[in-house]
């Protein structure tokens, strides 16, 4: 929708911009262009804060008479969000994600309007789902944030941080603190950035990207242009091989995942959080129903390593570099856990993959 936000989070990925929305779409132009395609369409409303848009609960109307909506903001702006529950049906919302920043609230006069609009938009039937990014400076608080939330019937869903902080890359840095507080969560790790490349994807089919400027990308990992409103756009008419390594979509509602790729993913989700136990019984499964999988057979190995069981390791390791040859981390487990059976010392610990499709001819590390 717009860059333009009222807050200025350190953490933002965006670079705070708080000055007004230039040239906005009409409500017209996007929605002569969604209902030509013939189909329903779920809008997601983002930002920045979209309620800074021009005349947004207007274009909200527009859309929702044939599409449904869901709804990205701060829950900062309280007029705008009273004609938003007075004008917008709830069965036309998918959901509102809230989200706290909660040092930024504390700027601005505290959380109790915060809380009083979300319980505004859950009395007006609203599914209201409220996030609160756990930086690194916010682990020791969070789970205090998370009491107080508690008494008015507010969960808090913790979202990783993804960025760098002290020169350390996050999420892969978190400590056990920070993975327990994810591990408890109904939906740990759904929000990491998968590698999906080479599986297809509906991005720019059923799902796409649409700029402020009316620019029509894929989706928001790929930048590949597929038309420019007002104007003409082209959709792809499948799915089609995602072409990014890190996918910053919601890929998982969007790409078509064998079986054991789906093994592979919940694996991975509980590897983020640390939950080692259901981590390995999913990359078992996965080798199980593929015994192709060559991310599982090398994650597998390394766990096999932190279990003491060195030989079943290299076994993994073996059968994964088999598979992947070009794989530099594959290699590098091979070598390293050949090393130790031999009586050298570790120099390092072995490393687990990431790709959810790992093929014989990739050469990345």
């Amino acid at each position: 929708m717009t860059r333009s936000c009222n807050f200025t989070c350190n953490y933002c990925y965006y670079p705070h911009d708080p000055s007004p929305v230039q040239n906005p779409l009409p409500a017209e132009t996007i929605r002569s262009f969604l209902d030509a395609t013939g189909q329903e369409w779920t809008i997601g409303l983002t930002g920045g804060e979209p309620f800074l848009y021009p005349d947004f609960v207007q274009l909200c109307e527009s859309l929702t008479e044939q599409h449904r909506i869901a709804l990205d903001t701060n829950l900062s702006l309280s007029k705008p969000l009273q004609e938003f529950v007075e004008r917008i049906s709830p069965e036309r919302v998918q959901d509102v994600y809230a989200s706290l920043h909660i040092e930024e609230r504390e700027k601005r006069g505290g959380i109790d309007p915060f809380i009083r609009n979300v319980q505004l938009l859950k009395n007006h039937g609203f599914v209201v789902k409220v996030n609160y990014v756990l930086h690194p400076t916010l682990i020791d608080r969070y789970q205090r944030d998370a009491d107080t939330f508690a008494k008015y019937d507010i969960e808090l869903a913790p979202r990783p941080f993804k960025g760098t902080y002290k020169g350390r890359d996050y999420p892969e840095s978190y400590s056990q603190r920070a993975k327990n507080i994810f591990a408890k969560s109904s939906d740990g790790g759904k929000k990491m950035l998968f590698n999906f490349k080479g599986i297809p994807c509906n991005g720019g089919h059923s799902f796409i990207r649409m700029e402020p400027d009316g620019t029509i990308f894929r989706c928001a990992g790929e930048k590949t242009v597929l038309g420019q409103l007002p104007g003409e756009a082209e959709l792809y008419d499948g799915p089609r091989p995602c072409n990014v390594s890190r996918c910053p979509c919601r890929g998982l509602d969007h790409v078509q995942l064998s079986t054991s790729q789906e093994y592979l993913v919940n694996a991975l989700r509980y590897d983020l959080v640390d939950n080692i136990r259901p981590a390995e019984r999913e990359y078992r499964k996965a080798l199980e129903e593929d015994e192709s999988n060559a991310t599982a057979a090398n994650n597998l190995g390394v766990i096999e390593w932190g279990n003491s069981r060195l030989q079943t390791a290299i076994k993994l390791f073996e059968h994964a570099y088999e598979l992947c040859p070009g794989i530099q981390r594959f290699e590098q487990n091979l070598i390293l856990s050949k090393s130790v059976l031999n009586g050298e010392p570790a120099f390092e610990n072995p490393k687990k993959y990431s790709a959810v499709y790992a093929q014989a001819n990739q050469t990345h590390s």
